[in-house]
């Protein structure tokens, strides 16, 4: 844990978690936007521009969601990567 490959390994386990923890408080947040804009797309249902609005929110939580899977796969992985590397006395 001295060396720096152990400094390193430590700080990028740091930053993805950081970054895994950010994921899911964005896709919380995403999915409270979309529906406060289905409240109001039910008090102005004539009104289109929500209604897009709405669906390219969907369309990029669909994306984040997909690239938060591949992001928890690579976070999981260097885990185990890393666990490997350190072997505790």
């Amino acid at each position: 844990m001295k060396t720096g490959e152990g400094v390193n390994i430590i700080v990028k386990g740091i930053v993805f978690l950081h970054n895994f923890e950010a994921f899911q408080k964005y896709i919380l947040k995403t999915e409270a936007k979309i529906l406060k804009l289905d409240q109001n797309i039910a008090e102005f249902p004539e009104d289109e521009e929500l209604k897009r609005l709405k669906q390219g929110l969907r369309i990029h939580l669909s994306w984040v969601r997909k690239y938060f899977a591949k992001y928890k796969g690579v976070y999981l992985q260097f885990l185990k990567l890393s666990h490997q590397i350190f072997i505790v006395d």
